[in-house]
């Protein structure tokens, strides 16, 4: 049975909600492929917003759908690569118990018939399958179904539009602290983002709270799981800005440079995950 984790992550181009299907940006699934044509589970991965972010498939999952793929790319250790254009929707299925392939990592396209993409054609000894879209991806049950949850009146809604354009607002102080012209604003800048910064974190904790009053058991650990993961980004993403904040204050700009750009890995990283959590709880079909 897949009892790894998979590990996430979001190259953001735009404002994106990586989590859903349909969403602005860029996101992409790589799969890796053990010697031969077995496939190891252990290699699992999906790319949302810029960083690895590691997710746990929900009990209900057996796939994840990227939809619209406009590129597929073999990657061998040696950075050796060739890919192909699927321009339509690939469904990826996880080798889980009760999954229509229980040993194995399956790519194929989605379509009415059986359809699966080539063999990879050149020969490596390991190598990774990339998929690649400009509109994300969602998980599938075993019946190639999009799963939305039940509860329509859930109480838990996330702002997830403060939480992508936080990243922006980050690098709109980066770009201060490296400018002679504009340094003098940074300390104002970066204080102000280290309260929004603690404003969001409270905002998720106190709605994190309130959605645990119900128990969701076809996804509450993968859950439970990208809620935590949110929290200590953001946690991660205060202090990197109350030390910027500090060397802004001081003149120390090199040293506020360098906290800020941590800040924004782990905000990106914390924008992923609530865009993956936003996505467990979406009521929408297909």
């Amino acid at each position: 049975m897949f009892n790894k984790t998979l590990l996430i992550s979001a190259l953001l181009l735009t404002a994106a909600n990586g989590g859903t299907a349909m969403a602005a940006g860029t996101s992409s699934l790589l799969v890796g492929y053990g010697e031969g044509t077995t496939l190891d589970p252990d290699f699992g991965r999906t790319w949302i917003n810029g960083n690895t972010m590691e997710v746990i498939p929900p009990a209900y999952a057996c796939g994840r759908r990227i939809y619209e793929a406009d590129a597929l790319t073999w990657i061998a250790f040696t950075h050796d690569q060739s890919g192909i254009n699927p321009d339509q929707t690939v469904d990826v299925w996880l080798p889980r118990a009760g999954c229509p392939y229980p040993t194995s990592i399956v790519v194929e396209r989605n379509t009415d018939k059986a359809d699966y993409l080539p063999p990879n054609p050149n020969t490596f000894p390991l190598e990774y399958v990339l998929l690649e879209t400009f509109y994300g991806s969602r998980w599938i049950d075993k019946f190639g179904k999009v799963k939305p949850l039940q509860i329509p009146q859930l109480p838990y809604t996330i702002n997830v539009a403060k939480f992508v354009g936080m990243p922006q607002q980050i690098g709109v102080l980066k770009a201060q602290l490296v400018d002679s012209a504009l340094q003098p604003r940074a300390y104002a800048f970066a204080q102000q983002l280290q309260t929004d910064a603690a404003e969001l974190a409270g905002d998720l904790a106190a709605r994190t709270a309130l959605r645990r009053r119900t128990d969701l058991p076809d996804r509450e650990i993968a859950l439970r799981f990208v809620e935590d993961a949110a929290a200590t980004q953001l946690n991660t993403v205060n202090g990197q800005l109350a030390t910027a904040t500090r060397y802004a204050r001081s003149g120390q700009y090199a040293e506020a440079y360098r906290a800020t750009d941590l800040a924004l890995t782990a905000m990106q990283a914390a924008s992923g995950y609530v865009a993956e959590a936003d996505g467990l709880i979406d009521t929408r079909d297909e």
